[in-house]
């Protein structure tokens, strides 16, 4: 399967993800998430299975383009590309992957909380498990 197929599959897995937000009330309009995000996460996959990363996020257009860096690195490892639904302006959903290695990809759909903190849950596309996922904004 091409990374191109890969991708769409899990933009519909996105898609539907969101779906499982939406008796969150809404807030009144769509925020706007820009800037450079520190998060805890935990991966079932991993050990120890806590992970710390940065996220930055950036809009472009309509859309949210997504850096994910690891906390002992500079450079990002993953890549994504998402948005926030005017249904649903609190939940913000994304496809991401990892421009080395094309086998990874999967999806991450986060809570928008009213103090701009992000807190979700994610899926590698080759995986039994998800993850979750906290982020505090470092920056805007």
């Amino acid at each position: 399967m091409n990374a191109i197929n890969k991708i769409m599959i899990v933009s519909m897995l996105c898609t539907s993800t969101i779906l499982a937000y939406a008796d969150t009330p809404a807030p009144t309009s769509t925020p706007d998430i820009s800037g450079t995000y520190n998060c805890l996460g935990s991966d079932p996959f991993s050990t120890p299975p806590s992970f710390k990363e940065t996220i930055k996020i950036a809009k472009n257009g309509d859309v949210y383009n997504v850096q994910m860096i690891h906390s002992d690195s500079v450079l990002p490892y993953d890549f994504g590309t998402g948005f926030i639904s005017k249904d649903m302006p609190n939940v913000f959903s994304y496809v991401y992957w990892d421009p080395k290695n094309t086998s990874t990809m999967g999806t991450e759909v986060l809570l928008i909380n009213s103090d701009g903190s992000l807190k979700g849950a994610y899926a590698d596309h080759n995986k039994t498990k998800s993850g979750t996922e906290s982020c505090t904004k470092a920056s805007s």
